[in-house]
């Protein structure tokens, strides 16, 4: 039987734990999540992706209202639906980088020429408009256009949906059927003197045990488990991207299935070894047949995953000539495109063409990657 929820139709998951993954001293926070679906009727798999409806952080859309002189009372429809402008500026319209609409807008509001002149100019060069955008939220711009003003009713047809946020999911079914774990790093920054949250992670650190979040779940079938249970995983996860791989020891940790080698890194072992005790659990009980650790900060010299790929070729080709699945998770800005020069490189040293070999890996589904 299907589940009676999704996209449109988000079920409400408790939160039933929270703790912090990193140490007091961690340059990078994290928090372990779990929330219950029981009733839900999901029926996922390790290595799929849930998506939260998270709400904008109060304190923002506060200061939103303060500068259009709102108070956030005033009636706003969205679709079918009646909602306070407070309402809609928590739950359903983003609040981050402002609309091209929105921006086009605000230019029939200007009187200035030049100022005018620039924000048109602006709105006609996509390069030089998604560089602006991508550094500035709603608040950003109207604080640089201060002649700029918008009513309820115009913010709720200008702004755009609040998109759901996606998370690896970190828990196997088989181990917790009625819940979902995430591995989710807090996201914060400062910009023009102003501190800056992450919406999901921002409201995950303020949730309460008992609230509620709306989530649907969203399959990765090119990230799940082999069909082979007993094929050997390479699994390359440093930071968060350990996630669907805690997902995958779990699930093999219950059904017996084939070993799981884990490359995973962080900045200091102190403070940043997510999971530490269980992985460990893993390897004594040889779930993991092998876990192998860079902290790039415990050392003079910086330590990555790939470092640690190298380190070990000859026993790499041998799990790859054994029939071996690779999965990399995680940053697909350095560490992914690092991660794939090493293992071209590895398989080079072993007299192959690594390009070409990586190529067949692919084609065959056995080089995996959920890279964001």
């Amino acid at each position: 039987m299907s589940a009676p929820y999704d996209r449109l139709r988000p079920f409400p998951a408790r939160l039933v734990d929270k703790r912090a993954l990193a140490g007091t001293g961690s340059a990078r926070p994290t928090l372990h999540i779990a929330l219950s679906i029981e009733g839900a009727g999901f029926d996922y798999q390790p290595g799929d992706v849930v998506a939260l409806y998270a709400r904008n952080e109060p304190a923002a859309i506060e200061a939103v209202l303060t500068r259009l002189g709102l108070d956030g009372e005033e009636p706003v429809t969205l679709g079918t639906d009646a909602l306070t402008l407070r309402q809609a500026l928590g739950e359903r319209l983003s609040i981050g980088c402002p609309s091209l609409r929105l921006l086009r807008a605000a230019l029939e509001q200007i009187t200035d020429e030049d100022e005018a002149i620039a924000l048109e100019d602006l709105c006609d060069d996509d390069a030089t408009l998604d560089a602006y955008l991508a550094e500035r939220d709603l608040l950003d711009f109207l604080d640089e256009h201060p002649t700029v003003s918008f009513t309820a009713e115009a913010l709720g047809a200008l702004l755009p949906a609040l998109p759901p946020r996606t998370f690896s999911i970190a828990s196997s079914p088989r181990v917790h059927p009625h819940e979902v774990h995430l591995t989710v790093g807090l996201v914060a920054w400062e910009r023009a003197g102003r501190a800056r949250k992450g919406v999901a992670s921002a409201q995950l650190e303020r949730m309460q045990l008992g609230e509620t979040l709306p989530l649907y779940f969203t399959a990765s079938r090119h990230f799940r488990l082999p069909e082979d249970a007993q094929a050997p995983l390479v699994c390359i996860g440093p930071g968060t991207g350990v996630a669907p791989f805690r997902g995958f020891l779990q699930d093999r940790a219950a059904t017996g299935g084939g070993p799981i080698w884990l490359l995973f890194g962080a900045q200091t072992r102190a403070h940043d070894f997510y999971y530490a005790e269980e992985l460990l659990d893993h390897a004594r009980m040889g779930t993991l047949g092998r876990l192998d650790l860079a902290f790039s900060r415990d050392q003079p010299e910086r330590i990555y995953v790939q470092q640690r790929l190298r380190e070990a070729k000859d026993e790499l080709w041998q799990w790859l000539e054994r029939g071996a699945y690779v999965y990399v998770c995680g940053d697909a800005s350095k560490m992914a495109p690092d991660v794939e020069r090493a293992l071209v490189e590895i398989v080079g040293s072993q007299g192959r063409d690594g390009a070409v070999y990586l190529a067949g890996l692919k084609a065959a589904g056995r080089y995996r990657r959920d890279v964001y």
